[in-house]
């Protein structure tokens, strides 16, 4: 019997040390949970308003697989670059998401895509002037070109050529612009360093250093536009330029550099020229040409409102327009025009240009 009384007595206690233990744990602070705020316009940050914005829901789901929900809920300020649903629409990805909706995508890649969408300090693009034309750094390190001009009788503001569709959508640690695409981040400072990395663009690359155009004009800080014909369309090229043949990475390291690098500057402009600004520059040039660092002229056409419809056709080409590339597999996650660096931008195109 006094066996069975011990026994008794330690369950007793057991449960008495289970209680209080169990109540002290229930009173000490979660080191893993949110701190507590007190302040009263923690619920219209950032990350709140995208969340009770519908045309953003593709968007934060993106901000989920990445990481980084709880980053716009931190005091910032910020500024946040929101891609509308449609934007994310053009790359093939539907409203109905979830985060397994781009586990084909990294979630470093997502988060880098994000990151490039937001800046320290929370600006009004509203309040620009117009001619307003403005680098910003975004917390990823690249930076993003801020334009506002007037448009026949619009006024009207870009970010790397993108349209900000809904202005300065205010948030209690910053502000959030709607933008009508997705934008590309700016990874590398040099357009050659981007070209050399390309795998779609390992011929062009190869011409580049051939005609050595990749240190003399690609590397430096003076801006080019440039519009990079893809592996395929090299090796399409093959008979259409008299006297040298670039159908090849053989042909390519054996071709005469001057020869070589006639026919890049014709895929060149000096200066940075995104999608809508090479619309809107051509809209009234002498058939609606730009150009190029040869001298020589291309030709823009295509629809504006159309997702990457741009075209362009060289004096040679005989009608067949060079056009944005097009992959052969699913890929959402880049968008293979108006892709930014330090020192310009770059279109992959599906076809070289002849002079």
């Amino acid at each position: 019997m006094k066996k069975g009384f011990i026994t008794h007595r330690n369950c007793i206690h057991a449960m008495l040390l289970f209680c209080i233990t169990w109540t002290m744990l229930s009173c000490s602070k979660d080191k893993d949970a949110p701190a507590p705020t007190t302040d009263p316009g923690y619920n219209s940050r950032i990350k709140f308003v995208l969340q009770d914005n519908f045309n953003f829901s593709v968007v934060n789901v993106c901000l989920m697989y990445a990481g980084l929900q709880d980053s716009l809920a931190a005091p910032g300020p910020f500024t946040f670059l929101a891609p509308n649903n449609n934007s994310w629409g053009n790359l093939g990805v539907g409203i109905n998401v979830t985060v397994n909706t781009f586990l084909f995508i990294s979630s470093q890649r997502m988060r880098n895509m994000m990151r490039y969408h937001t800046l320290y300090g929370s600006f009004s693009f509203r309040g620009l002037p117009v001619g307003t034309d403005t680098a910003y750094t975004t917390v990823s390190g690249g930076h993003l070109y801020v334009k506002k001009f007037v448009n026949v009788k619009d006024t009207v503001v870009t970010v790397n050529g993108v349209k900000v569709e809904s202005l300065d959508n205010p948030a209690s640690n910053g502000m959030v612009q709607g933008l009508t695409a997705v934008l590309n981040p700016e990874i590398y400072p040099t357009i050659a360093g981007f070209v050399h990395n390309e795998p779609n663009l390992t011929m062009f690359s190869a011409a580049l250093q051939r005609s050595g155009l990749d240190t003399a004009l690609l590397s430096g800080n003076d801006v080019y536009t440039v519009l990079a014909p893809s592996n395929k369309a090299f090796i399409n090229s093959a008979g259409k330029f008299p006297g040298i043949d670039i159908s090849s990475i053989d042909a390519i390291l054996h071709a005469a550099p001057d020869k070589l690098a006639a026919i890049l500057k014709y895929h060149m402009i000096k200066g940075r020229f995104y999608q809508g600004d090479l619309y809107r520059v051509t809209a009234t040039a002498p058939g609606k040409s730009m150009i190029m660092l040869n001298n020589g002229k291309v030709a823009v056409n295509g629809n504006a409102s159309a997702y990457n419809a741009i075209s362009f056709l060289g004096r040679g080409n005989q009608g067949n327009a060079a056009r944005i590339y097009t992959p052969a597999e699913y890929n959402p996650g880049f968008d293979y025009a108006s892709i930014t660096c330090g020192n310009g931008v770059l279109y992959e195109t599906d076809a070289v240009l002849i002079p």
